[in-house]
């Protein structure tokens, strides 16, 4: 999987409109594009096709659209998979999950083509890390069972700016996966988890733990 360059993104963004969603109960949507509102209930396992790079386009600004200013320049090229959701027209709003902290924004439609197969259970098999946040999955019978812990701010942080220690919170349950995806439901915490290639995207519906304890992000095989 290539990319053109570094860059930031702020995973797992969400905005609220009202009391509605504030009141979810259900896992945020796992990313959020410019000029994005992520009304898709729909994330999709997809892969880059085509001739050549496949280069993202801004959100903003009467973009997406063809003209040279929309487009960026980061890129994929063909095979590389990416999580699609929000569709605005001819373009969908897509992650591409890196060793860093991955990429969100538009892509044309004709590059891209659903990841119909099904991994093997044992594909999802694992230590999953993200910082110190860690998730474990196992299967039996074609059933995923996971269990993990998370933290704030992290899971041993300076005694002088947190003296009673981090905020906890876990993770647990076992799911049926469904093509890339699963769904973990732990008493009143939910976590969804996304295989794509070798990274497990996580989001979770705020429920898991303390306060500004989250499951969320992009988790890598330890």
């Amino acid at each position: 999987m290539t990319v053109a360059h570094k860059w930031t993104f702020a995973l797992f963004a969400l905005v609220f409109f009202g009391g509605v969603h504030a009141q979810q109960t259900h896992p945020d949507a796992p990313f959020l594009c410019e000029g994005g509102d992520g009304s898709s209930d729909q994330t999709t396992l997809a892969e880059v096709v085509g001739d050549g790079r496949a280069h993202f386009v801004a959100g903003t600004d009467d973009c997406p659209s063809t003209a040279d200013r929309c487009r960026e320049k980061a890129y994929l090229i063909p095979g590389d998979q990416v999580l699609a959701g929000d569709v605005r027209g001819d373009y969908a709003c897509v992650m591409f999950p890196d060793n860093q902290d991955g990429h969100a924004g538009w892509l044309p439609r004709n590059r891209l083509r659903p990841v119909l197969a099904q991994p093997s259970p044992s594909a999802w098999e694992g230590d999953w890390v993200q910082g110190d946040n860690r998730i474990t999955i196992r299967h039996d019978n074609g059933m995923l069972r996971a269990d993990g812990e998370a933290y704030y701010p992290m899971a041993d942080p300076p005694p002088d700016q947190f003296p009673g220690g981090p905020n906890l919170g876990a993770m647990g349950g076992e799911a049926r996966p469904s093509g890339h995806h699963a769904t973990f439901v732990d008493d009143a915490c939910e976590v969804s988890a996304f295989l794509v290639g070798k990274f497990l995207v996580v989001s979770d519906n705020h429920q898991c733990g303390g306060l500004n304890v989250r499951f969320d992000g992009i988790y890598r095989r330890r």
